[in-house]
């Protein structure tokens, strides 16, 4: 496909792309009931959602469970506060922090709690943050290229990030957070980098990637490649898992629900790894992934994948 940037985004007008129902717009939390299933081993339990979000599996761990509490963290301050709202009205059987869950080991030090029974992670971006947190983060909305989700007065913007890179850092950038096949990523690099002025907005950027391509799905994967970068999410993730052991009470789960590759490897090898070394029981020897139905009411569920971990050792 050729033409100038301009009119490769006329060509697939946002207005279309956008045009999309208040249903996919309302994130419903992914897997609900298999996260049940796995996550919770204790009816009166402590549980910590690391990825709060929109709060879905956290209320419904509250609701379902009225012994229960929960330590819920989220990076991103405005998904924060909603989820703050909805959950307010379970008191204090519920605490909300922002915070990078990397730093699981320390917010539990500074709570003054040992343990937990259960930890959830849902990599995945919510729809508030794809729709209308103005992040930057999707091909469907034309938007500042941000994609800072948190941390901002630490990082630099894709925008930015673009500009900064040279065409083999960029392609270099695309094959390994992007799975993009080297040969495109040359391609693609080229020609973000050949462009009059650097992309500042999702739109510009999209422009240029329609000059190489008409799928929307390698589009995806070069927005997913640039916001693991300037979220260094893939740096976070790898310190997530390692703090696993030392936050959970014998018999405590992890849960990891994630989206793509590269998170679902790093974590699958991680559970092996404990499970080898006798640490934890692998509880899902191949991935529980979405119904024909569910896919069908929340397509974002498509591509997900849940595995979980039980820590061994005699339970409280």
């Amino acid at each position: 496909m050729s033409g100038s940037p301009g009119s490769v985004v006329t060509r697939y007008a946002y207005d279309n792309i956008v045009a999309m129902d208040s249903a996919r717009e309302t994130h419903s939390p992914v897997l609900l009931e298999e996260t049940m299933r796995f996550w919770v081993t204790k009816k009166d339990g402590f549980y910590i959602d690391l990825t709060l979000g929109m709060a879905g599996h956290a209320d419904e761990l509250l609701s379902r469970y009225p012994k229960a509490s929960c330590l819920g963290l989220d990076w991103d301050f405005k998904s924060l506060e909603l989820a703050r709202e909805r959950l307010q009205k379970w008191g204090t059987r519920v605490i909300v922090r922002q915070a990078n869950f990397a730093d699981i080991g320390n917010i539990l030090e500074n709570l003054k709690i040992e343990a937990a029974d259960g930890m959830l992670f849902d990599l995945g971006p919510s729809a508030y943050q794809i729709f209308k947190g103005n992040f930057g983060i999707s091909y469907q909305k034309d938007e500042y290229l941000d994609m800072r989700l948190g941390g901002r007065e630490t990082m630099s913007p894709a925008a930015d990030l673009l500009k900064a890179l040279t065409p083999a850092e960029l392609q270099c950038l695309l094959t390994d957070f992007g799975d993009l096949p080297g040969h495109l990523a040359k391609k693609i690099a080229g020609c973000i980098k050949s462009a009059a002025e650097p992309p500042q907005t999702t739109g510009q950027l999209v422009g240029l990637l329609g000059i190489v391509s008409s799928n929307r799905r390698i589009w995806a994967r070069v927005f997913q490649s640039l916001r693991l970068v300037v979220n260094r999410e893939m740096e976070n993730l790898n310190a997530l898992v390692a703090a696993i052991p030392g936050c959970l009470r014998p018999g405590g789960r992890a849960v990891a629900i994630t989206f793509h590759s590269l998170e679902d490897r790093l974590v699958k090898q991680a559970f092996k790894k404990y499970a080898r070394e006798g640490l934890f029981k692998l509880l899902t020897p191949k991935p529980a992934t979405a119904a024909n139905e569910e896919v069908r009411s929340n397509p974002r569920s498509r591509s997900a994948k849940l595995r979980a971990v039980e820590k061994c050792g005699a339970k409280s």
